[in-house]
């Protein structure tokens, strides 16, 4: 079990590197590639999407720095036929303890996949927020093996995107959706190729497109049908970015979204939403037989559960986290805990240790989380009372990484 999150040395998050604001909106090199006649620039005023400069670890200068050269320079295609697994879970913003489960959660990936990552690799986590981003930043398995999608702090719950270094991206952007809550998908074009080779140049290049998302929440202001529709709806947006039309420079070849869907109906079955539900693809022909009251030692793997299991009090048990694909070809992997269908599960009954609360008032345990999450997050606080934090703790406990359980599949481009 790792160690809790107790924080680390000042030096190592002031000392990130900002970039010009002028340049925070490029994630390509312009100039290289203008010569190709590639323009990623959106137009002028256009609200479609926020394109995002994304973040490489330097291990000299021990800092996250943008990376607003494009690729590092040693990253390669993905080759046609090669598998890339990708890892989608929401770690819950809402438990205490942000940063100690965040950091359990990157060393459970790290048991699963290894030390070294020999093959290509995503992982797109949802409800991240401000502890557990730096958390996650401060991973050596992270700042060895990953790009990240971002290092500013999220007040708000968010998606989060780790791709591997292996791969060469080409552009990362959000595009907001049809949403009360500000909901929006985060995405990004990894390039492939017949082979896996640098310098080879094709026009229209070849991309496969990444999402991840986490669709609207439950409202006591609507239906459940309502809710669906409107899911749907933001589900056929997504779509749309993964059926991008072919151009003279670009084209998607195929492309998956993974997230938390906050619903179990099938909102890809309608018409406008093209998209195959990956564990639909190999899910069990039949469902085992359970008696009224025997426990689910399996936690529903027949029916691809991923919700419920790990939440106190709940027993309604569902597969709301979920993986939709287009134009790609589908495989299991073999560093899953278990497998359901083709889809593997992960993150299933993993706990880390966090502080536990006593009867104290609702300011002093706001401030006391904050400081053991952050430690050094104190000086954003008002006058942080020390003898009415130390007060409140009881003990160190134990709690699951998450409510949601991880789901992972392999990928590849037919």
């Amino acid at each position: 079990m790792p160690t809790p999150f107790l924080g680390w040395p000042l030096r190592h998050l002031n000392r990130v590197a900002r970039p010009k604001p002028s340049r925070l909106l490029y994630s390509v090199n312009h100039r290289r590639l203008g010569g190709l006649g590639i323009q990623d620039r959106p137009k002028q005023g256009s609200p479609a999407y926020q394109t995002l400069c994304p973040y490489g670890y330097h291990h000299f200068h021990l800092e996250w720095r943008p990376l607003t050269g494009g690729n590092m320079g040693y990253e390669r295609t993905l080759s046609q036929g090669e598998v890339l697994r990708v890892v989608s879970w929401n770690i819950d913003s809402r438990a205490p303890g942000l940063a100690n489960r965040a950091s359990a959660a990157i060393h459970h990936l790290k048991d699963l996949f290894g030390d070294y990552l020999s093959r290509p690799m995503v992982v797109m986590p949802q409800e991240v927020r401000n502890h557990s981003l730096a958390a996650i930043l401060a991973q050596r398995w992270v700042q060895s093996n990953f790009y990240v999608s971002a290092i500013e702090s999220f007040q708000q719950p968010s998606t989060f995107m780790l791709v591997s270094k292996h791969l060469r991206f080409h552009i990362w952007f959000r595009v907001p959706l049809e949403s009360r809550m500000g909901k929006e998908a985060l995405c990004v074009d990894i390039e492939v190729s017949p082979c896996a080779c640098k310098e080879r140049i094709e026009l229209p290049r070849k991309y496969l497109r990444l999402c991840t998302t986490h669709l609207e929440l439950d409202s006591k202001s609507e239906s459940e049908s309502e809710r669906n529709q409107l899911r749907s709806r933001q589900l056929t947006q997504i779509s749309v970015l993964l059926h991008e039309p072919i151009t003279e420079h670009k084209h998607i070849v195929g492309g998956i979204v993974g997230g938390d869907m906050n619903s179990t109906s099938p909102l890809h079955d309608v018409n406008d939403v093209e998209l195959s539900d990956v564990w639909q693809q190999g899910a069990p022909e039949c469902t085992p037989a359970q008696k009224h009251g025997q426990k689910d030692l399996a936690y529903g793997r027949a029916y691809g559960n991923t919700w419920a299991y790990q939440s106190e009090g709940s027993i309604n048990h569902k597969r709301t986290n979920k993986l939709f694909s287009t134009g790609l070809e589908t495989v299991a992997l073999t560093e899953p805990q278990d497998l359901s269908g083709k889809v593997g599960r992960l993150g299933i009954g993993v706990k880390t240790r966090c502080a536990a609360l006593g009867d104290v008032p609702r300011e002093t345990k706001v401030i006391y989380e904050s400081l053991i999450d952050y430690p050094f997050n104190y000086r954003f606080n008002a006058k942080p009372q020390p003898e009415a934090i130390t007060k409140g703790v009881q003990e160190m406990r134990e709690v699951w990484i998450s409510d949601h359980f991880g789901i992972a599949i392999g990928v590849k481009i037919r």
